[in-house]
Order: structure tokens, then sequence, then C-alpha cells
């Protein structure tokens, strides 16, 4: 049990961490499209902003989940800390989305320019 709880945590970690990094990496590119000065789109800063509530979502999470790990655990604690991670994750990918609309929408006005 305690193996399973393990390998659960660990996954925990490297997935919080994985969008950690690539939540970074979109906050850099909607910070270096904002420093554009062609692109004109509130759009963008808003992505930022919420890349940036994002980032402190996960430090929240980052530090319920060293709240847990000082209780005795359960697989139920740990599922219900990924389901909570999984929905910061679902928030990312959905930023995403929004982000690449935005950048075709300024590509079809550049070619139709």
């Amino acid at each position: 049990m305690t193996e399973n709880i393990s390998m659960k945590l660990y996954y925990f970690a490297t997935v919080r961490q994985n969008l950690e990094d690539k939540t970074n990496h979109f906050l850099k590119s909607t910070t270096e499209l904002e420093k554009n000065k062609v692109v004109k789109d509130t759009r963008v800063l808003v992505l930022s902003e919420k890349a940036k509530r994002l980032l402190a979502e996960l430090q929240v999470m980052d530090n319920n989940i060293k709240g847990v790990l000082k209780m005795p655990l359960s697989t139920q604690i740990v599922m219900d800390e990924l389901l909570a991670l999984r929905k910061v994750e679902v928030k990312y990918y959905t930023y995403c989305s929004e982000y690449n609309e935005i950048l075709q929408s300024m590509l079809s006005h550049i070619n139709t320019a």
C-alpha cells in the first residue's frame, strides 16, 4: 500500500513540476509577445496574468501537498491532490488554446495585409 502511495506521490511531483516548467515557458512567450510593438492585443496581457495566477495556484498546491505529507497518507488523499492538479492542468491547456487562437488571428491579419 505504501509503495502505491509513493508511486502516486512521485507521479504528482513529476506532473506538477512539468506543468510549472510549461507554465513558466508559456508566461515567457506571452510576455515576449506583449513586448512586441506590433502586437496590440489585450488578450495577450490577460493570458500573461492568467499564467501568473496559474503559477501561484501551483505554489499553493505545493504547499498543500507538503501539509498532506505531515499526516497519515491514504490513496484517496493523494488521488484528491492529483485531481486538483489535473484541474490546473486543464486550465493550462485552455490558456494554450486561447494563445494559439490569438496567434492564428495575427497570422491571418498578416496574410490578408
